[in-house]
């Protein structure tokens, strides 16, 4: 199985819906989900991610959505 490094951007295209590139970032999922790839992210990511959802929807739905991926 190959493994991807996946870019902080395409967390977020994902988890926020961001028009054009959320159907790329759902493809990436779905074959992750598959086990088709096995996708990874940084630690800083991570945090990122938190930093910029937590400003969109708050600290919450920030949280659920990190538990999401």
């Amino acid at each position: 199985m190959m493994k991807v490094m996946i870019d902080t951007n395409v967390i977020l295209d994902y988890l926020t819906d961001r028009i054009p590139f959320a159907d790329h970032a759902e493809k990436i999922n779905d074959l992750c989900e598959q086990g088709v790839l096995t996708g990874i992210f940084t630690a800083s990511a991570a945090t990122d991610v938190y930093y910029i959802l937590r400003k969109i929807t708050g600290r919450e739905k920030a949280l659920e959505s990190l538990k999401l991926i």
